[in-house]
């Protein structure tokens, strides 16, 4: 298993989170979801997946986000996901390859609309082209 965990902050998102919680399968990583009070089927769904569930008021994603961050175990890397987002197959390992001792890893990013279909990419600058 890649030392690596996701932390996914939701609320009612049964419409879109297991396709998340399908692509972060295939990267074979650890998932932390961080609820916020759904009421939709989204935590019988991260129990049949048997997803760590942790709860965090609504109101605010990204003190979820960092709660869920500081509440994980230590694995060599955290990141975050939100519960409309995946991941293709592989693209974890080949970031971890290309950046072996990076403190910060970033990639490209491809926006679908509701049936998945590609509507846009967003290719991530290079290196030089960030703010130091």
């Amino acid at each position: 298993m890649t030392d690596l965990t996701y932390v996914i902050p939701k609320l009612n998102s049964i419409r879109t989170l297991g396709m998340t919680l399908t692509s972060l399968a295939s990267e074979d990583v650890r998932v932390c979801v961080v609820d916020s009070g759904s009421t939709d089927g989204t935590l019988e769904l991260c129990r049949r997946w048997g997803v760590r569930v942790l709860h965090f008021p609504p109101g605010n994603m990204y003190k979820a986000i960092n709660h869920g961050l500081r509440t994980v175990e230590p694995t060599e890397w955290v990141a975050y996901i939100n519960s409309d987002d995946w991941l293709y197959t592989g693209s974890v390992q080949r970031l971890l390859n290309a950046a072996p001792d990076a403190d910060f890893v970033y990639g490209d990013c491809d926006f679908v609309d509701a049936q998945g279909r590609l509507a846009y990419a967003r290719r991530a600058p290079r290196p030089d082209m960030l703010i130091p």
